[in-house]
C-alpha cells in the first residue's frame, strides 16, 4: 500500500486525534470479537499485497509487525473499505489485469473483520522473509547507470526525465527489461521509453517491479537511440540520494515486434466541456497486451471501450482517474485479439482547470 497524497498526514491526524498512533494500556481490554488474527490472515494478506511500500523500506510507515499495524486498524479498516489503498484505480469488473493489486473480497473482508473485532494479535508469527527491498541489480547484457537525483525530506511529489546512452552503434532487439531504482523509498513510479520514437517499454512501480511482456515478443532498439526514463519521486523523513539504474537483456534473434498505438484525445463539442474523446480505428487486426493512461491532474475518470466490426462492444478499461497513481500501465491478464476495423474508443472526464496537456492512451500490441 503505497503512501497517501501528503505522505498519510491527514491519516496521521486522525489516528493521533483517535489515540491510534500509540497503544495504550486500554487495549487490553477492547473485546475481541473476532477469529481472524494478524499473526494468522492479516499478515499474509500485506505481504502479498501492501509491504512492498509498507515494509521496512522507509516508503511508508510499516506494518511489517503487530506493534507496527496495530495502531493502524482503524484506518486500515477505513482505506480498503473506500479502495483507496491498494492503490489501484481500474473499476472492479471491468477487464482483468495481470498487475491488478486490488483486494479480493474475502482479504477486504479479513482486514475489516480484523479491525472491527479488536485487532487480535494471534500466535506468535512465524519466521517471514524480510520486508527489506533487496536492492541487489539483477545481471543483465547491459547494466546502464541513470545520474544521480537528490530527493530532499519531506518534499512533495515532483519528476525527473532521466535521459540513458545505451552506446548502440548498431540496431538491437532487447527481450527483458527492468528499471532498478537505486532508493525505492522515495520512488514512487517508473516509465521507460525508447527515444525517438517515444515507445513505452516498462514500467516499474513499488508492487510490480519486472516490466512483462508476451513470450517470444521484444522491442527495437535502433542505433544510436537513446533511453528516457521518467520517474516520480516524494521526499522521506531525511534527505536522500536516488541513482537507478537500467538493465536490458538482448535477443539473439529478432523477436516479434511489440508496437505502440495511441489514442489520443481532443475536447468535446459545445455544451460537453470537459468531456475529452478520441478514437483510433484499427487497419489491422493486433493482439492488444497493455494500456497507459497519459492524463493530468483533474481527471475524475477515463474509459476504454472497443467496438467491433460486428457492432458488439467491451470496455477494456474503466477508471477512476483522480490520482497520480492512475497513469501506472495496466497489463491485461491474457493478450486481447481486436480484428480490423475494431474502434478503439476513449473518454475522459475533466474537471477544473484544463488540463495541462492532451488525455492519450498508449497501446502496447503485437
Amino acid at each position: 500500500m503505497p503512501t497517501l497524497p501528503g505522505r498519510y498526514i491527514w491519516v496521521l491526524a486522525g489516528c493521533v486525534a483517535a489515540g491510534l498512533v500509540a497503544r495504550p494500556l486500554a487495549l487490553a481490554h477492547i473485546p475481541i470479537t473476532t477469529t481472524v488474527e494478524f499473526n494468522r490472515e492479516v499478515i499474509r494478506i500485506l505481504e502479498r499485497r501492501c509491504l512492498s511500500c509498507h515494509g521496512n523500506t522507509g516508503a511508508a510507515m510499516s506494518l511489517a509487525t503487530y506493534d507496527e499495524a496495530r495502531p493502524w486498524a482503524e484506518a486500515i479498516k477505513e482505506e480498503v473499505l473506500a479502495r483507496r489503498m491498494p492503490p489501484w484505480r481500474p473499476v472492479r469488473g471491468y477487464g482483468h489485469f495481470l498487475n491488478d493489486n486490488s483486494l479480493s473480497d474475502h482479504e477486504l473482508a479479513y482486514l475489516v473483520s480484523w479491525a472491527e473485532g479488536g485487532a487480535p494479535e494471534g500466535a506468535t508469527a512465524a519466521a517471514r522473509a524480510s520486508a527489506v527491498h533487496d536492492d541487489h541489480r539483477l545481471a543483465g547484457d547491459a547494466v546502464l547507470n541513470a545520474e544521480a537525483v537528490e530527493v530532499p525530506a519531506y518534499s512533495s511529489p515532483f519528476e525527473r526525465m532521466l535521459l540513458i546512452d545505451p552506446e548502440t552503434t548498431e540496431d538491437r532487439w532487447f527481450d527483458r527489461i527492468q528499471w532498478d531504482p537505486g532508493d525505492p523509498s522515495v520512488v514512487e513510479s517508473a516509465f521507460v521509453f525508447v527515444e525517438p520514437s517515444g515507445q513505452w517499454v516498462g514500467t516499474w512501480l513499488p508492487w510490480s517491479e519486472h516490466a512483462v511482456r508476451p513470450i517470444g515478443t521484444g522491442y527495437f532498439l535502433p542505433a544510436g537511440s537513446t533511453m528516457r526514463v521518467e520517474v516520480r519521486y516524494r521526499g522521506g523523513e531525511d534527505d536522500r540520494v536516488d541513482a537507478g539504474a537500467l538493465v536490458l537483456d538482448f535477443a539473439e534473434e529478432p523477436p516479434i515486434p511489440m508496437r505502440q498505438l495511441e489514442i489520443a484525445g481532443a475536447l468535446g463539442p459545445a455544451g460537453g466541456a470537459g468531456l475529452w474523446r478520441g478514437e483510433l480505428m484499427l487497419a489491422e487486426s493486433v493482439r492488444i497486451f497493455a494500456l497507459r493512461p497519459e492524463i493530468s491532474e483533474g481527471a475524475e475518470s477515463l474509459e476504454i471501450r472497443a467496438l467491433l466490426p460486428d457492432g458488439a462492444s467491451r470496455v477494456l478499461l474503466w477508471m477512476l482517474a483522480d490520482r497520480a497513481d492512475s497513469q501506472a500501465g495496466y497489463v491485461l491478464a491474457e493478450p486481447l485479439i481486436l480484428p480490423a476495423g475494431t474502434r478503439l474508443i476513449l473518454a475522459v472526464h475533466h474537471v477544473g482547470a484544463p488540463p495541462a496537456g492532451v488525455p492519450r492512451v498508449l497501446v502496447s500490441a503485437y
